[in-house]
């Protein structure tokens, strides 16, 4: 699904993100209306399916806490012996969150200790971003 530079509002998002799944590829680049709740929204919804996640210039949708969702992306498998067990997903390839202005390590150290299939990791124009919090999205991959 690609929604790049439409001037969709976040009423309207978060409306697609209720109502979507299963959702493999997401572009949502320079909309600029979109923020942090609608996206995390979408995460879940879409998590165990969602390789391709492009979010470039999402400056309110990009923060710690949707990255934190990013960074653990899974789904509940039943389980015979207790309850439904959370499973890690394992699809996602490609992640663009250049230009995150709210972006910190804070929310960059939840890839610590995670192994994601990452093939292609964007992440220009983070000016809150240090070597610190970077290095755990590089490492997971």
């Amino acid at each position: 699904l690609c929604l790049r530079r439409l001037p969709i509002t976040d009423g309207s998002f978060g409306d697609l993100a209720e109502s979507l799944s299963h959702i493999s590829r997401l572009d949502i680049s320079d909309c600029c209306l979109v923020q942090e709740g609608s996206v995390i929204k979408f995460l879940k919804n879409n998590g165990a399916t969602l390789e391709r996640f492009s979010a470039s210039g999402c400056i309110d949708a990009i923060t710690d806490n949707s990255v934190k969702e990013i960074a653990n992306l899974g789904y509940y498998e039943e389980n015979e012996k207790s309850d439904d067990v959370f499973v890690l997903a394992d699809k996602l390839n490609f992640l663009d969150i250049s230009y995150a202005k709210q972006l910190t390590d804070e929310g960059l150290n939840a890839f610590k200790d995670k192994t994601i299939p990452l093939t292609h990791l964007c992440v220009n124009g983070l000016s809150m971003v240090t070597g610190a919090g970077l290095q755990w999205p590089i490492w997971a991959a």
